[in-house]
This record gives structure tokens, C-alpha cells and sequence, in this order.
């Protein structure tokens, strides 16, 4: 049996974090086109459809709290035209 210490475990944490981000700036410049290409654009479909579903208010201000490459606040911004602003 392994005991970690506090220290440890943080060390592992931020470690496993670099890593991560890491991994997500090797894939990032070709992350969009693989999510279209793996889903077929559906994707793309699914991202026009929240645009047309946003509720019938003018000057709407949008919070994306997973924003990941912006690809969703895009398509809101093209497709609907009651977002005054958003933040992602």
C-alpha cells in the first residue's frame, strides 16, 4: 500500500494539469475540423440549432462556460441577431 503525502498529491495535480494543457495545445490548430470530420457536421448542426433556439428577447448577453475554441458564440453571433454580447 502507497501512502501520498498532501505534497505529493498537489505535485501530481499540477503535473497532471501541465499535461493536460499540453496535450490540448498539440491538437488545438486541428480540433475543429476533426470534430466536424468525426461527427459527420453535425456538430456544426447542433451549434445552429442553440442559435435558433435562444428565447425570443432582444440584447441578449450569452455566457459560454465551456468555450473551448469559441466554435459556439460564433455560430450564435452569425445566426441569431438578439446577442448584443458574448463572453466565452
Amino acid at each position: 500500500m502507497t501512502i501520498h503525502s498532501p505534497s505529493n498529491i498537489t505535485n501530481t495535480k499540477s503535473h497532471s494539469r501541465a499535461e493536460v494543457w499540453k496535450m490540448f495545445d498539440r491538437i488545438a490548430h486541428r480540433y475543429d475540423l476533426l470534430n466536424r470530420l468525426l461527427s459527420l457536421w453535425q456538430d456544426v448542426r447542433w451549434r445552429n440549432r442553440v442559435a435558433k433556439y435562444l428565447p425570443a428577447r432582444d440584447e441578449q448577453h450569452i455566457l459560454d462556460l465551456a468555450t473551448g475554441t469559441g466554435d459556439l458564440l460564433i455560430s450564435i453571433f452569425k445566426h441569431s441577431k438578439r446577442v448584443k454580447s458574448g463572453i466565452g
